[in-house]
């Protein structure tokens, strides 16, 4: 039997405070995401071609395996730090791929995805 974690809520796993505070709690998926993106985020400062390909990469595997809400987290966070370390080009695409994983997963638009999405368009 699985753990309830804060994702099984109402809102999503979030909460939302103030006017523009957005919290996200963790959840196992942060914890599975980890050794891939110990393995990414080092290198998007350094060969951030071979970030954007190595984070693909993982992705690919979580999706082809089901895990949609881990690959979803690589996208996210390695898209974020392409989109921080001027590499448009690669961001946006994987912020696209995160897109179709969330469209392969069947999610609908929630507080989570949209705050997402929101979050690589202000960068």
């Amino acid at each position: 039997m699985r753990k309830k974690c804060d994702r099984d809520r109402d809102d999503g796993g979030l909460a939302l405070r103030g006017v523009f505070e957005l919290r996200i709690t963790p959840c196992p998926t942060t914890t599975m995401s980890a050794r891939a993106l110990n393995a990414i985020l080092p290198l998007i400062s350094t060969a951030p071609y071979e970030g954007h390909q190595k984070a693909r990469t993982f992705a690919a595997r979580y999706v082809k395996s089901g895990q949609y809400d881990t690959a979803i987290d690589v996208l996210f966070q390695s898209a974020r730090e392409l989109l921080k370390t001027g590499q448009p080009g690669s961001g946006v695409d994987l912020a696209g791929f995160m897109l179709d994983v969330y469209d392969t997963k069947g999610e609908p638009v929630n507080v989570e995805s949209r705050g997402a999405c929101d979050h690589l368009l202000r960068h």
